[in-house]
């Protein structure tokens, strides 16, 4: 498969890229910061990252893990992280 594509997505994408252009940070970051785990998905918080779930997954059972520190590359990630 060369791409994977999901029109039915498109407006919320484009609604949320709007409303963050304006912001100094990441989504991720964001998350992490607010205090509303059950709203924002977050399943667990650990020292180093931190699991949700996405709301719109193109697998079942789908998570992302993600760092608190941001990171531009894989490889920038700590053993820890």
């Amino acid at each position: 498969m060369d791409r994977l594509w999901s029109p039915w997505r498109a407006h919320h994408v484009e609604s949320n890229a709007a409303a963050r252009a304006s912001e100094d940070t990441t989504l991720f970051a964001r998350l992490a910061a607010e205090d509303r785990d059950d709203e924002n998905l977050i399943l667990w918080r650990g020292r180093h990252v931190f699991v949700l779930l996405n709301l719109y997954p193109y697998n079942n059972g789908h998570l992302l893990i993600a760092p608190y520190r941001p990171v531009a590359d894989y490889d920038a990630l700590t053993p820890e992280e």
